[in-house]
């Protein structure tokens, strides 16, 4: 192919328009501009004048701009409020599923209420869930015919009949205590904690083993030896008894709900007992089960005859005690003056009787009780290491020097460290696993007291003397209301339910931000004028106030049925936590909107965030909140395990204040220790601009559907002597390779010499300069060079159609001057604008309409067309009017079509409604990808007049593989192959010029093709056969060998010599299709790819 003419300027001598305008922001110094020069061979005087030029550009274009009313887009108040007013009658028109979406709070409280009603009404009720009543008929066996009534405690057999109207603890088991009202709690005996006979240490069974160490073991042994009282009954316990039961009679008596413990205290008794507390103080179990041992020093039971004797009377206990402590005279008396006293008191004979009368019912549980006498051994350990290796070995399974097996328990121990006569500080070892198993409700009770009191005792009897002790006479509850269950499953299920709930929302951000960019409705918005800034903040307003009337739905509806995780906790905590949320919640859809390009996978990644967290939640977050764990911070980095805390600290305060008919949390609460709700409502607080943060800059870098991809260092740039390094990188890039120019056809390089010679943009509105895109290998595979050196420039008014066949490079030049790809060198300017750097300009000068159609379809026409004007700063009348006429234009808008959703359009309207969206504002620059596809011919004719029309003023660049639509609309043509620009003119001028043969069609009989390729062969002897078919040939006959005239003759010489059995024959002159595939063909390129 020929050379570029002569006289044209090197590349390096035409001044860069991106170079001056970044010299004008960057540069001013002499230094910086010389520098400039030298990079890219460039005259200052020519950079000032390119300067100019540009700046004149804009100034025109801006003028024309301002007088048709738009072009230069909107502002960021402006495109908020287009938005805003699109979304407004989008949601409007979805209102079904916006009212399902606020109905999820409701389906999810109502559905825990139900829960709660159900295990109310039918879990909840029958005898174990009231306070205990006297048993009129409690029957052996079930045996009707062997029953009795019982005066105090439960029926152990089966219970046929009840007294309602006898109610009480007295009649009551552990369980059932709870629901009893308890005006005038017993005080019970400090009973000590102690093994069963079974599991208690060897060698020392059935003695029960107190160890015991202390740096002087002769005062600890002498400290252990007086822990347990000798029995003692003598006259002056006898009036203490006598006192207590004067007065016990007076002011409880006649309840009869109380036990007068505290006269096991007065007799003299420390005792001991395997059972558990399981109703607090207000029944002691060990007298109710009766697990009861009187413990006394090592070697006493021998003493009163009773060692070997189990399940003794108190009777007995206590005659043996008088004959142990007196003379035999003094002890008969003493017997028979306590025998007298109890007789009056219960009203019943002796210590035995029934309780019928006198004290009441309660005095019956302390007489008729049975006991075991149990010696206790005082057991010298040396040091407190060696204690405490002996306490641990006590368990059942432990492992000890390769031993296990049974339990080998101890009652305790004691370290009296460095006590003295003038100093009392011993530690005292209790087993603390004696209580309810782990997570049961209420807290644990322990038996404590008796341990305590026994050291202290054993420092006074030691150091003051021997009838010298402060013992702790009883125990005792306060008075109590009666009981409920106050189960709410709102405080149980509450944590799992809620956080699936609170997070429901996360799906519906994520696939609503991915769709829009999955089918390319943010990047059609951002093409025509909106700023990421303006929908950004629409959006996230829009997902708050979603978010705001969703929480509104959720905790209205949660308090207006009583569900006790809202009305038990704090309304202020509640929504501090749930602002908090919220906006890290929008935020996280933000930023995981950047890894998804399909919204179906970004939905059900969000579903599987929303209900995995709630489950690892409440299955083992849950568990390590219990457990205080660390680490539990680095795990509410995650938002929704951060939620799962907040709630659960909701949960467990409404618990706890339903259970104690109290308040739950309130602000005082949040400083209570473990209390996690201020952490979280830090972590939750920052990590909502972070994510914010990291939303936008992913968006920047992965650009997924929304742009130019940036370098993950680009926020760097500042730090750089201006952006002109980078623009000048590529221009040098582009000069590099203009040796490729050499190779062009002479239309090709006149259209190059043309675009570097440009200085005055402001009659080009499309000025293409040495534009290259190179995609990088992948796999090992070599670069792809998609554009290899575009060189264009369209004036105002013209329509450029782009030609090729696919793959060739259409797309990624059009792509990189709207803004989708980045060049790998040379740039572009769109209405004076740099398509490197000032992408957000070059959006409020421009209309698209993509190859397929990119709409709302919910949205009407007439809807469709005021989003868009508006984004190009129309208002008013002019909006009104301008909407109109687009929608006339294009045959949509009599017959109510303009007002009818876009999914009630034929896919030919939709291809009008976006011809209609490309050209509303009165955009600068126009492109058209394939816009007549799928059109019936009448209204292709019709959307080309409005081509036609619309095209004054503006420039217009128009792919098509219709070679009749480009013929008819535009007034150059420029065809592609391989990357690369191989002709440019107008149709006329390509077809004439590429055209120079004739094409001739010959249909001859059967068995005459032969003859009819040496016919054509004589006629032109370059001739080329292009396709034989079933008797039909066309050949292409050059037009220097051939003419019309000498075809005409040549066939009418044929038909008169009768050689040739001529059926029909044609000839023409070449089309610009048939140029096209010639064209196409000779680079090698292949069609229909």
């Amino acid at each position: 192919m020929p050379a570029p003419p002569n006289g044209v300027p090197p590349l390096a001598a035409v001044p860069t328009a991106p170079l001056a305008e970044v010299q004008v922001l960057r540069k001013s110094s002499s230094d910086a501009a010389a520098a400039a020069a030298t990079a890219n061979g460039t005259a200052a005087p020519q950079q000032q004048q390119g300067r100019r030029a540009r700046a004149r550009a804009r100034s025109s274009s801006r003028s024309r701009s301002a007088g048709r009313g738009a072009g230069r887009g909107a502002g960021f108040r402006a495109q908020a409020d287009a938005l805003l007013r699109k979304n407004a009658v989008y949601q409007r028109r979805n209102w079904r599923s916006n009212a399902c979406l606020l109905s999820a709070p409701v389906f999810f409280c109502l559905l825990l209420f139900s829960i709660q009603m159900a295990i109310n009404r039918l879990l909840l009720v029958g005898d174990d869930y009231a306070c205990g009543c006297k048993c009129t008929r409690c029957c052996f066996d079930g045996d009707p015919g062997n029953c009795t009534a019982v005066s105090m405690g439960t029926c152990p057999y089966a219970c046929l009949e009840v007294d309602a109207s006898r109610c009480g603890i007295q009649y009551s088991n552990a369980r059932q205590s709870f629901f009893c009202a308890i005006g005038h709690p017993s005080s019970w005996p400090a009973v000590m904690q102690v093994p069963s006979e079974q599991n208690r240490a060897a060698p020392w069974r059935p003695r029960v083993a107190l160890l015991h160490t202390g740096p002087d073991r002769a005062l600890a042994d002498r400290l252990a030896s007086n822990l347990l009282p000798k029995p003692a009954a003598t006259p002056a316990n006898l009036l203490a008894v006598r006192s207590y039961l004067a007065g016990w009679n007076e002011s409880a008596g006649g309840a009869g709900d109380s036990v007068p413990g505290e006269l096991l205290s007065l007799l003299g008794l420390t005792l001991g007992s395997s059972s558990r507390i399981s109703a607090g103080m207000y029944i002691e179990t060990a007298l109710v089960r009766e697990q009861l041992d009187a413990l006394w020093p090592n070697g006493t039971c021998a003493k009163l005859g009773l060692a070997g004797k189990p399940n003794i009377t108190l009777e007995q206990l206590v005659t043996a005690m008088v004959n142990e402590s007196n003379p035999p005279a003094a002890a008969k008396l003493l017997n028979s003056q306590l025998q007298s006293m109890l007789d009056a008191a219960g009203g019943a004979g002796g210590l035995g009787g029934d309780g019928g009368g006198g004290l009441g019912g309660g005095y019956s549980l302390i007489t008729d009780m049975q006991l075991n006498c149990t010696d206790v051994e005082p057991a010298w350990t040396e040091g407190a290491k060696e204690l405490g290796r002996k306490l641990f070995c006590g368990y059942y399974q432990a492992r000890c020097g390769g031993g296990g097996g049974g339990a080998q328990q101890l009652a305790g121990a004691y370290d009296w460290k460095d006590t003295g006569a003038n100093r009392f500080a011993p530690d005292v070892y209790f087993n603390d696993t004696f209580g309810l198993p782990l997570g049961t409700q209420p807290t644990v009770y322990q038996r404590v007291p008796a341990s305590f009191n026994l050291a202290v005792n054993a420092w006074l009897r030691t150091f003051l003397g021997p009838n010298v002790s402060a013992s702790v006479i009883g125990v005792q509850e306060t008075p109590k209301a009666a009981g409920e269950i106050r189960l709410d499953f709102s405080s149980l299920l509450g944590p799992l339910f809620f956080t699936w709930v609170v997070q429901m929302l996360l799906p519906i951000f994520l696939m609503q931000l991915v769709y829009e960019k999955e089918k390319r409705l943010r990047m059609m918005m951002k093409m025509h004028g909106l700023g990421d800034g303006a929908y950004w903040l629409v959006t996230y307003a829009w997902f708050w106030g979603l978010y705001v009337a969703y929480m509104a739905v959720f905790m209205g509806f949660g308090s207006a049925i009583g569900l006790k995780m809202f009305t038990r906790n704090s309304a202020v905590a509640q929504i501090v936590l749930y602002f908090f949320f919220g906006h890290n919640m929008i935020a996280f859809s933000f930023l995981l909107s950047c890894f998804f390009a399909s919204s179906k996978t970004a939905t059900v990644f969000a579903y599987l965030v929303v209900f995995g967290t709630g489950l690892i939640g409440s299955l083992l977050l849950s568990q390590l909140i219990a457990g205080g764990l660390w680490y539990i911070f680095v795990i509410e980095l995650v938002p929704s395990f951060a939620l799962f805390r907040g709630l659960f600290e909701f949960g467990e305060y409404a618990f706890l204040a339903v259970y104690r008919n109290g308040y739950g949390m309130a602000l005082r609460n949040l400083n209570d220790p473990g209390n996690g709700m201020i952490a979280v409502w830090i972590i939750l607080a920052a990590e909502w601009p972070v994510f914010m943060g990291l939303a936008w800059y992913l968006e920047q870098v992965f650009a997924s559907g929304t742009g130019n991809r940036r370098h993950p260092l680009f926020f760097l740039d500042c730090l750089r002597k201006g952006r002109k390094a980078a623009t000048n990188a590529r221009l040098a890039a582009a000069a590099a390779s203009a040796s490729e120019a050499a190779g062009e056809a002479e239309d090709v390089a006149a259209e190059h010499a043309r675009v570097r010679t440009i200085v005055d943009y402001g009659s080009s509105p499309i000025v293409v300069r040495d534009l290259k895109k190179v995609y990088p290998g992948e796999d090992g595979q070599p670069p792809k060079l998609a554009v290899r050196q575009l060189n264009l420039a369209i004036e105002r008014g013209e329509c450029f159609g782009l030609l090729g066949p696919n793959g060739a490079g259409k797309s990624t030049s059009i792509n990189m001057m709207v803004g989708l790809l980045e060049p790998t060198a040379g740039t572009a300017l769109i209405g004076g604008h740099d398509i490197t750097t000032e992408m957000d300009s070059i959006y409020g000068v421009m209309g698209v309409c993509p190859q397929h159609d990119l709409l709302w379809e919910s949205l009407t026409g007439r809807e469709h067309l005021l989003f868009y004007g508006r984004l190009k700063g129309l208002k008013g009348q002019a909006l009104t009017d301008a909407v109109e006429s687009g929608l006339r234009s294009v045959n949509l808008w009599n017959g109510g079509v303009a007002d009818k959703p876009a999914a009630a359009y034929s896919g030919g309207m939709k291809r009008r409604l976006s011809v209609a969206i490309s050209f509303a504002g009165d955009p600068l620059v126009v492109y058209l990808d394939e816009p007549s596809t799928g059109l019936d011919p009448a209204s292709r004719r019709n959307l080309w007049d409005v081509v036609r029309a619309s095209k004054a003023g503006r420039g217009v660049i128009l792919t098509t593989h219709s070679m009749e639509e480009a013929e008819t609309l535009c007034d150059r043509l420029g065809i592609f192959v391989d990357g690369a620009l191989v002709c440019i003119g107008n149709p006329k001028e390509i077809t004439s010029r590429y055209g120079g043969y004739l094409v001739m069609t010959l249909t001859v009989a059967p068995g005459q093709e032969g003859a009819a390729r040496a016919f054509v062969a004589r006629l032109s002897p370059g001739a080329r056969l292009t396709y034989s078919v079933g008797g039909t040939l066309k050949f292409e006959l050059p037009s220097e060998e051939a003419s019309l005239s000498q075809v005409f003759s040549a066939m009418a010489e044929a038909k008169a010599g009768g050689g040739l059995d001529v059926i029909d024959w044609g000839v023409s002159n070449a089309t610009l299709e048939e140029v096209f595939i010639r064209i196409a063909r000779s680079v090698g390129a292949k069609a229909g790819d």
